[in-house]
């Protein structure tokens, strides 16, 4: 796959095979949540993603800033998603997105099982 180069902010551009967006399941307050970081990495933007997977998954989510070591003028964001969706979002990703697989970074446990997306019954 050819690399691509992307806009990473201060008129700086990084190959996009570099790149990662990575995903992962960790439980906070109780709750087994989907943590999303580098989406903007790949152009894409946190909030506004964040907005389609609650609809499209039916799920809690919300979109925090990561605080940055430095003197970074990128802003880095973390997008949360209530439940284990991480193959189910890798495959939205590289399908919808068109982010090439070798940018994705999944961190699945063998033990934890995604849901089955919910479909309204009553909508065509």
């Amino acid at each position: 796959e050819k690399a691509k180069m992307v806009d990473v902010g201060g008129g700086k551009k990084q190959i996009l095979s570099s790149v990662k967006v990575s995903m992962h399941t960790e439980s906070r307050r109780g709750h087994h949540v989907t943590v999303l970081r580098g989406l903007e990495y790949v152009g894409i933007d946190p909030h506004a993603f964040s907005d389609e997977m609650k609809s499209e998954f039916a799920a809690s989510s919300s979109v925090q800033e990561i605080p940055q070591k430095g003197e970074s003028t990128k802003h880095v964001y973390e997008v949360m998603l209530q439940g284990y969706w991480e193959k189910t979002l890798a495959q939205h990703l590289m399908e919808v997105y068109q982010v090439p697989k070798m940018c994705l970074e999944v961190k699945a446990s063998g033990k934890q099982q995604e849901k089955a997306p919910k479909r309204a019954s009553n909508v065509c």
